[in-house]
């Protein structure tokens, strides 16, 4: 008797991530210049707490560096994470004394 297949079972997306955030800074021109990215996933969380990606769809990447005008309100929100990591990037720099 041939064994019925099975349909891989879609994941319903209630729930967003932060899959990656990606800061990347340079010295171009006597210039310092940052770019950050911000990838989100979509997963599924059940009432027990367990989270599960999405098997489709559920993702986005953004351009923190240039919001796109539904996001712009967000900018204050941006530029004080920005502030915390170089924040900390400083502390870092203060024990490790790379300058």
């Amino acid at each position: 008797m041939p064994l019925e297949s099975q349909k891989p079972q879609t994941i319903t997306v209630n729930a967003a991530y932060a899959a990656q955030i990606q800061i990347s800074t340079s010295v171009s021109d006597g210039k310092l210049s940052s770019t950050v990215q911000l990838v989100m996933g979509g997963a599924n969380v059940n009432e027990k707490g367990a989270w599960t990606a999405a098997t489709s769809g559920g993702a986005a990447t953004i351009n923190l560096s240039s919001l796109p005008g539904d996001l712009k309100h967000l900018q204050p929100d941006i530029d004080a994470a920005f502030g915390a990591i170089v924040a900390v990037v400083d502390k870092v720099n203060a024990v490790r004394k790379l300058a």
